[in-house]
């Protein structure tokens, strides 16, 4: 006699059987937004309030965050001509190239393998007595004349710039 292996009888469990997951409604967006602060108070019949934060929304120690600042007044962009292999290392002068007035700058290091270009950014970055990092090079990665971009204070710079080209 053949038994049926198939479905049991309904109402009847097996007794390998996984449960179904009940079936839920799917979390709404508001409900899934929610302060970190605080629980989600959903399930006490509470609306949960939403995290946003706007771009307008500054905190009081921010307002004056160089990240909240006109940024033209922050950077300044340098015309550089570079002697690389000189006997030591000297930011000053003034060359007149067909881009216009640039500051010299000689580096002890060759012009081998971008050395003389990372020395050009940090003898920059000591001259004008900012941080490296605050120098960046835009154009003229392998030529003598390079542009760089300074961040700091224009009205400091500017002056800084005009006493070393002189």
């Amino acid at each position: 006699m053949l038994t049926d292996c198939g479905a049991a009888p309904a109402g009847t469990p097996t007794p390998n059987a996984i449960p179904a997951a009940p079936k839920t409604a799917a979390p709404t967006r508001q409900a899934l937004i929610t302060s970190p602060l605080r629980p989600n108070t959903s399930d006490a019949g509470e609306t949960p309030q939403p995290i946003l934060r706007l771009e307008t929304d500054v905190h009081p120690k921010e307002q004056h965050s160089p990240d909240h600042l006109n940024l033209q007044t922050l950077l300044m962009r340098i015309l550089l001509r570079v002697k690389p292999g000189a006997s030591r290392t000297a930011v000053g002068g003034r060359y007149d190239g067909p881009a216009g007035p640039a500051l010299v700058v000689a580096v002890a290091a060759r012009a081998v393998e971008g050395q003389a270009t990372k020395a050009v950014l940090q003898a920059v970055a000591t001259a004008f007595g900012v941080r490296p990092s605050a120098v960046t090079l835009v154009r003229g990665a392998t030529s003598r004349d390079k542009l760089v971009e300074i961040h700091g204070d224009e009205t400091a710079l500017q002056s800084r710039l005009e006493s070393l080209r002189d």
